[in-house]
């Protein structure tokens, strides 16, 4: 397995269509639905320490619904390998702020192993 360069939010949201590594805390998530085709997501809200103040969307597709992160509860800690971080809309902060979205599709996980429950 080759060597991960893990950063912290602060950090990974300024790489803009890059795929980062990183580890973070589960400040609130949804149940794994169905898209309009054929995958399945759910919607992670993550912080770390570096980037507390405002919390980072994670969007999370599978094309199974076993490759979902299997989240316990808020406060669980995820590490996320291989992300994409994308550039999306705007949204409301005093500063007004971009939204970014993290990626994180089954093909990231392949080489990670299955789903542990």
């Amino acid at each position: 397995m080759g060597d991960f360069q893990f950063l912290m939010l602060k950090d990974a949201i300024t790489c803009i269509n890059q795929k980062v590594n990183l580890f973070a805390v589960i400040l609130d998530f949804t149940l794994p639905q169905r898209t309009k085709g054929t995958d399945y997501f759910c919607k992670l809200k993550v912080i770390d320490e570096s980037h507390s103040e405002f919390w980072v969307p994670v969007h999370v597709f599978a094309q199974e619904i076993d490759g979902l992160p299997l989240v316990a509860s808020v406060g669980d800690i995820i590490q996320l390998s291989r992300v994409t971080v994308l550039e999306w809309g705007k949204y409301a902060t005093m500063e007004e702020e971009t939204l970014l979205l993290i990626y994180w599709t089954i093909s990231s996980r392949k080489k990670e192993g299955k789903r542990k429950d």
